[in-house]
């Protein structure tokens, strides 16, 4: 039986099942993966955008689609 081959949702590229963990039925990402994702935990305001594919959201849209809208944005200063 060929088991399901897993793919990291960072890199994109298959994950090797690791044999001293137990882990294997919720790993997505790999190891060295996952921590550069922790490291760039600090500046991800600045490279989730470009590095991470994030799309900025205001008020429920993505920024693409307020700008392709012809509905007038309103500013309140409470």
């Amino acid at each position: 039986m060929e088991e399901e081959r897993k793919k990291c949702l960072i890199c994109n590229k298959f994950l090797r099942k690791l044999t001293k963990t137990d882990d294997w039925d919720s790993r997505v990402y790999h190891i060295t993966c996952w921590r550069t994702l922790i490291m760039d935990i600090k500046h991800y305001d600045k490279i989730a955008y470009t590095k991470y594919g994030c799309k900025r959201v205001i008020d429920g849209k993505t920024l693409e689609e307020h700008k392709a809208s012809s509905e007038p944005w309103v500013v309140n200063f409470d």
